[in-house]
């Protein structure tokens, strides 16, 4: 069984090989330092999701008063993808961002090939921008902003439990 857990220090290496194993489908090679950056910021909340190893790997930052929270490097292993596990982080990370924060809008910033996973979660969701070939050539991005309500925790955290990943 999958378990969702907070990302720890020693899980960098599984999170580069993750993003190794996303370019270029997913993420431009020159986005790999970027993330090993963050991830050496010590990233919070930030998840993985592991079986006998990390499977997937993602969160959300807090980027202060006023700002939207911003989704971060949500990423899953080709070899586990359409198992919802990209599903759950997302869950999981607006649990956090409702239960923790009075933050109410979050930002997803993706490609073409991965936006309408985000309308997938059920949420009023707007587009706030299309930029061709910003991420490479090829992958363009899609800035999104998911809106929350106060009262959408429930019911987000049902659409959580009822995964087949434990939370830990």
């Amino acid at each position: 069984m999958h378990r969702c857990r907070p990302y720890r220090s020693a899980d960098r290496d599984a999170c580069l090989h993750l993003i190794d194993q996303n370019i270029p489908a997913a993420f431009g090679t020159n986005e790999r330092l970027d993330f090993e950056a963050y991830l050496a910021t010590d990233p919070s909340p930030f998840f993985v999701i592991e079986e006998e190893a990390v499977v997937a790997c993602g969160g959300v930052e807090l980027l202060g008063p006023g700002q939207p929270a911003e989704f971060r490097w949500v990423m899953v292993d080709p070899a586990a993808q359409g198992q919802g596990l990209g599903r759950v982080l997302m869950l999981r990370s607006l649990v956090y961002v409702l239960a923790e924060t009075p933050i109410r809008t979050v930002a997803a910033k993706t490609s073409q090939h991965s936006a309408a996973f985000f309308a997938r979660l059920g949420l009023p969701t707007t587009t706030v921008a299309i930029v061709p070939n910003y991420w490479t050539a090829g992958l363009d991005l899609h800035h999104l902003h998911l809106h929350l309500a106060a009262d959408d925790l429930p019911r987000v955290r049902e659409k959580l439990w009822k995964t087949n990943v434990q939370m830990a």
